[in-house]
């Protein structure tokens, strides 16, 4: 199989020559390397023409957009352009382990997966490498479709897609929405994410981190978005013949839709019936410390008032 890298940058020359040189040393390199930039002010641009230069990197091809997109739809025009068999989605500021390409490509001879997710190793200082040990053949595990399927708990930089299946789902795809979450949850709902329990990526934890939620914004509801987000998994639900137990898939896709209602309802009127009501739905989340923490939050911030 075929492999394609696709990096989107934007004012990464801090850290940026790090990941290079970590992509440039897998032990089993990429076929194709899809670099975009999103309009830098800083010399991100020219770090990376010169990188590839210097190498003589052919495989390795570098844009520059004319207006900036954002990173949501940098990265979808990265995922269409990509022509090899696996996409590996790539973040600028962090260092992958030299086997993580060898060890996700060689997942893929399960036909079952479509999105497969590594672990991360966060970092906020200190040592940025791995161990020097090899790591062994992993087996992934199944993750199934569940009523906490809001949660995404594996950022984009640790997946690695099959483009073939990527390409049958773009029906589904909104380039506003995050591409990782789109991702996610539609392998999730087709049986066909996977996750692989080995740290195969450092993510840099830095202020300048474009997708990390931070604090109480992590729990806030935007109500439209969770609404459009189960009527497009609903909508694939009836409309694609792939999806198996449909009627149970719709059930739970209701239910979160329920639970993201009771949840605004819960936010904008603190007290014991909304609490009450909130409590049915416990299975949304990902596990019980998130339902905690939202009450803790919803709480101090009646306090508030």
């Amino acid at each position: 199989m075929t492999a394609t890298i696709v990096l989107s940058t934007y004012n990464g020359e801090k850290f940026i020559t790090e990941q290079l040189d970590s992509l440039r040393l897998q032990t089993r390199p990429a076929d194709e390397v899809l670099i975009s930039d999103d309009c830098s002010t800083d010399s991100t641009p020219q770090i990376v023409k010169d990188y590839i230069q210097k190498y003589k990197l052919s495989g390795w091809h570098f844009k520059q957009n004319e207006q900036n997109a954002g990173w949501k739809k940098n990265f979808y025009k990265l995922l269409q352009e990509a022509d090899c068999d696996l996409i590996f989605l790539c973040d600028q500021d962090d260092i992958w382990h030299k086997q993580k390409l060898e060890l996700m490509i060689s997942a893929f001879e399960n036909q079952n997966i479509n999105v497969l997710c590594c672990r991360q190793l966060r970092r906020k200082d200190g040592n940025l490498s791995f161990s020097n040990k090899k790591i062994n053949k992993v087996r992934p595990h199944h993750r199934k479709f569940s009523e906490n399927f809001s949660y995404i708990n594996r950022p984009g930089c640790t997946y690695a897609v099959r483009r073939e299946w990527f390409k049958s789902i773009e029906p589904w795809w909104k380039d506003t929405m995050p591409h990782d979450a789109l991702l996610f949850r539609n392998a999730m709902l087709d049986d066909s994410l996977y996750f692989m329990q080995k740290g195969l990526i450092i993510r840099r934890i830095h202020e300048n981190n474009a997708s990390i939620g931070k604090g109480k914004a992590k729990y806030q509801i935007y109500l439209p978005y969770y609404d459009e987000v189960c009527n497009l998994l609903e909508d694939r639900v009836k409309n694609d013949s792939r999806i198996e137990k449909a009627q149970k898939k719709l059930k739970k896709i209701n239910k979160v839709r329920q639970w993201t209602k009771a949840r605004s309802r819960m936010y904008e009127k603190p007290g014991l019936i909304n609490y009450l009501r909130l409590c049915r739905y416990y299975r949304c989340y990902v596990h019980i410390v998130a339902f905690i923490k939202e009450i803790k939050i919803i709480k101090a911030m009646k306090s508030a008032k």
